[in-house]
């Protein structure tokens, strides 16, 4: 060692210290520097001329008696230009707070893991590896099959927390601005990343008391994304592409309860409708309705207890059932 600073103190005080002090009866001056420790080495010209590579000073950033705070500053050489790296002062902590592009990174455990990683030429954040460059702000990376990203909340009231909220805030909103889109994507097998599904909210109408929204989902059929329902203040649509695609509800021992068939224009009930029968069918097993009466006479007063459940057939030239 070409210096050692030494202390053979046994007790539990700081020892021993090293004390950079600037003359305590000068007078304070904001941005004065206290002290300043500096690493010189030959310089990369040949020359023999001494080359500072790295810094770290202290300055002055308020006066005020009782509250006087300062400025701790990491400096190192870049390109051979010294840059500061790293600040800390009575504000907080900064990294490149001078927006060179200098990155931040921050590793784990395991060798070549990054737990954090600041982009600063990308101006974008990764986590878990390096953010790619089409990615705006955040890229949460992960190998595995569990869970990647975990909001959670302590609170024990009945209130809704925790809550995910996609904010779109426009100086001009409009009619058909789409304000969120949440994209569900995968590779092909060409290896192209592929958009298999959405699901995305526009305005409808954004005059104030009056406000109307509008989301829908849509999923790639045949290489093109299709809306395959739509649900808006005033409807909800299924379909709405007019694909060949059928709509279906499952009871708990028929499988096609109610079924559209798009490709044939058929509606059943029960079970799946034929191809060759009308567009309304109800299946043979099926209980449409249940008789309770079978004598209605003219200018019969039918109560809702004898009409619910029933088909009425009219009589057109008497206007009876």
């Amino acid at each position: 060692a070409t210096v050692r600073i030494e202390s053979t103190d046994t007790d539990a005080d700081v020892g021993p210290v090293l004390e950079l002090r600037r003359d305590p009866a000068q007078t304070a001056v904001i941005n004065d520097d206290l002290g300043k420790l500096t690493w010189i080495g030959p310089g990369g010209d040949g020359s023999g001329t001494p080359k500072e590579y790295s810094q770290i000073i202290t300055e002055i950033q308020g006066v005020t008696s009782g509250s006087e705070h300062s400025r701790l500053m990491f400096k190192t050489l870049k390109s051979g230009t010294m840059k500061e790296f790293m600040r800390a002062s009575s504000s907080g902590v900064e990294i490149n707070a001078f927006s060179d592009n200098i990155d931040f990174k921050i590793e784990g455990d395991s060798t070549g893991r990054i737990n954090f990683y600041s982009d600063a030429s990308q101006d974008n954040i990764g986590i878990g590896a390096l953010p790619s460059s089409d990615v705006e702000a955040l890229h949460v990376t992960g190998t595995g099959t569990g869970t990647l990203v975990r909001l959670e909340s302590a609170d024990a009231s009945a209130t809704a927390a925790p809550i995910i909220e996609f904010y779109r805030n426009s100086a001009s909103p409009a009619p058909s601005d789409f304000i969120g889109e949440l994209q569900f994507t995968g590779n092909d097998d060409g290896g192209n990343n592929t958009v298999y599904a959405k699901i995305r909210v526009k305005v409808d109408d954004e005059t104030v008391a009056t406000e109307d929204g509008d989301i829908s989902i849509r999923i790639v059929r045949v290489g093109t994304l299709r809306t395959m329902m739509r649900i808006r203040h005033s409807e909800i649509v299924f379909n709405e592409d007019s694909q060949d695609c059928n709509f279906r509800i499952e009871s708990d021992d028929i499988s096609d309860f109610f079924k559209i068939d798009a490709n044939d224009n058929t509606c059943g009930v029960g079970g799946a409708p034929s191809s060759t029968g009308a567009q309304f069918q109800v299946s043979l097993g099926a209980q449409f309705y249940r008789e309770t009466s079978n004598t209605f006479t003219a200018n019969h007063d039918i109560t809702v207890e004898q009409a619910h459940g029933h088909v009425l057939v009219m009589d057109a030239s008497s206007g009876s059932a």
